[in-house]
């Protein structure tokens, strides 16, 4: 039942090459080994299937996966827990040097009461947070993303003045 040489459609996921799509259902796949038809859990699931190992216990294992698949499966099931841990880390790493960098700052609203100097600090405070921010979305996702402070006005005159990190 393996399909000989399967593409990674419809996903960008490796493992669709073992498993075909149900039609109509995202989530659903029909594996190539041994026929099984799971209408939920999606690619995720599948690899479980094939690795014969489910953290869940909710997934049936693949009697027919050859060795090197369910081998390759692992590595691939490993190497994205890794690099999930990784961004996460990294992520946290940013958001506690820009909480170092701005301290407590990035939450002042500005009063009647403070001096056009303190209005024009907070404004370079709050621009400078939009390009750390910037530059963040754009170091993780690889996509240039335009990010811009702009204060929300509420119908009783109210800034929101929203927390970012």
């Amino acid at each position: 039942m393996a399909s000989e040489g399967g593409s990674a459609l419809p996903g960008r996921d490796p493992a669709w090459k073992y498993c075909l799509p149900i039609e109509g259902n995202r989530n659903g796949t029909i594996c190539n080994f041994c026929g099984l038809v799971m209408k939920s859990g999606g690619i995720t699931r599948f690899k479980f299937h094939l690795m014969q190992k489910d953290p869940h216990n909710n997934t049936k294992k693949c009697p027919r996966v050859p060795p090197e698949v369910k081998e390759e499966i692992r590595f691939l099931v490993h190497d994205k827990t890794k690099a999930k841990a990784k961004k996460n880390a990294d992520i946290e790493e940013i958001r506690a040097q820009l909480r170092g960098t701005m301290g407590t700052h990035h939450t002042h609203l500005v009063d009647e009461d403070d001096d056009d100097e303190d209005v024009e600090k907070m404004k370079m405070l709050r621009m400078k947070m939009c390009i750390c921010i910037r530059q963040i979305c754009t170091q993780m996702s690889g996509m240039h993303i335009d990010l811009q402070f702009v204060p929300r006005k509420h119908q009783n005159g109210n800034v929101n003045n929203m927390r970012i990190l």
